[in-house]
């Protein structure tokens, strides 16, 4: 069936978990909740070290113009899934994110996917470019690397691509261009369209168009004790009470006060 199918090719420019195993990392945490990132912010830095997240920023911008754009952010949305025969397959939902992370030269891709039965993978990549090459290096941090490796090169201050290569053949098994674009609503988006390569009898097995956009962590509203909550409403009734009594009768009595708080 075709959906066998698309496990077993993969969809690689999400999730390389088809082909390399669950990865997790306790110090970037990818757990997924709703489909979203788990929160991966830290602290504001302080005015001492201010200095060194600047000159930090300037290195990763100069090193990487475009994937320091998008660092440090968590990215989500659907896939539109379109087999080779260019018919759009409207019932297969997909939907996944990633982020990228930049420290020093290297860069970690985080991503996930989930499948329609609520099943989700994911993988963590890393890597960076080569002294004097415009090409970034990608792989997996499980066991010896995985059998695939992310080639990316970046393309004027907006645009990412990607071939991802088996290593034990050296074949290209997809190829993909993201693009920083902007939505209707103003924001910034990624568009990414890959092509599923067939390695073996050549040409295309399908198309995958991903449309994502940076997921903000809300954190969920604190738990209010609901018999506090009631006894501070009653306490704010009988201060009314009590302003009311002083207006329309002037100043209260000790007992008159004592009367109105039972």
């Amino acid at each position: 069936p075709f959906f066998q199918l698309v496990i077993t090719i993969g969809i690689y420019s999400l999730a390389h978990a088809f082909i390399a195993p669950t990865t997790t990392t306790p110090h970037r945490s990818i757990a997924i909740t709703n489909n979203v990132f788990a929160s991966s912010s830290s602290p504001s830095p302080s005015s001492s070290s201010t200095s060194t997240f600047m000159a930090a920023d300037t290195q990763a911008l100069l090193l990487y113009p475009v994937i320091s754009r998008i660092a440090s952010k968590n990215w989500t949305g659907t896939c539109k899934y379109v087999g080779a025969d260019l018919i759009y397959l409207s019932k297969l939902k997909l939907t996944g994110g990633v982020r990228y992370d930049i420290e020093g030269r290297n860069i970690t891709l985080s991503s996930y996917l989930a499948f329609p039965d609520g099943n989700t993978r994911e993988v963590v990549m890393t890597g960076s470019r080569e002294s004097g090459s415009d090409v970034i290096t990608l792989r997996s941090i499980e066991g010896g690397g995985g059998p695939i490796r992310m080639l990316l090169t970046e393309v004027g201050s907006d645009k990412l691509l990607v071939n991802e290569v088996e290593v034990a053949t050296g074949k290209t098994i997809l190829t993909s261009s993201t693009s920083i674009t902007q939505g209707v609503d103003g924001e910034e988006e990624l568009l990414q369209v890959s092509h599923e390569v067939d390695v073996n009898a050549g040409g295309i097995e399908g198309h995958q168009i991903w449309r994502l956009t940076e997921s903000k962590y809300v954190a969920p509203p604190p738990v209010v004790d609901v018999d506090d909550a009631a006894k501070d409403l009653m306490a704010a009734q009988r201060r009314e009470e009590l302003d009311k009594a002083v207006e329309s009768e002037g100043p209260i009595e000790f007992d008159d006060f004592d009367d109105l708080l039972r």
